[in-house]
């Protein structure tokens, strides 16, 4: 199973991708992930604006605290919001940019 990307001292914090995105009219509400030396760390931002943030030492509390998120920034970006994209959690996230997948060559036996 891929795992989240983890912090790397040499290269510092990295942004991972946007866990979800809402629009309404000309608003845009984004909840992203990036590395952390504790973890992960995921925010919240309303045309870009930083409404929330919270560093994350598990994988399971990053999906958790963005899909608790989720309905608060709704309510922000305004009633009837609609999702883009795909916001899951736990098989149903499309984690293709977010995961840092380990390959291991081996040798012939």
């Amino acid at each position: 199973m891929p795992t989240l990307r983890a912090f790397d001292n040499f290269r510092g914090a990295e942004p991972l991708g946007a866990l979800w995105t809402l629009h309404k009219q000309k608003r845009t509400a984004v909840c992203s992930l990036s590395t952390h030396p504790l973890g992960w760390e995921v925010t919240a931002r309303v045309d870009g604006e930083l409404m929330r943030s919270e560093v994350c030492k598990n994988e399971a509390r990053v999906f958790d605290v963005a899909e608790a998120w989720k309905p608060e920034l709704e309510g922000r970006a305004g009633p009837g919001s609609t999702p883009v994209g795909h916001w899951t959690h736990r098989g149903r996230l499309s984690l293709q940019r977010l995961v840092f997948s380990r390959t291991v060559a081996l040798a012939p036996t």
